[in-house]
């Protein structure tokens, strides 16, 4: 995906479905952003972008 904005916007829409399903089905939120995470990049074909290695590689480990 060559347009940056769109796919960060569709990862953040994910992020806001995956918290709606937590809600519903009473599971914990991670558990359903790593199940919507796979399905959207197996099905609709995101991938992960250079600013998210980026987020990734400056979060302080714990």
């Amino acid at each position: 995906m060559e347009n940056v904005w769109l796919a960060s916007a569709l990862w953040l829409g994910l992020a806001l479905l995956a918290s709606i399903i937590s809600i519903r089905v009473a599971m914990s939120v991670a558990l359903v952003e790593i199940i919507v995470g796979t399905i959207a990049g197996n099905v609709v074909g995101l991938t992960i972008t250079e600013w998210v290695n980026f987020l990734a590689a400056s979060a302080p480990l714990c």
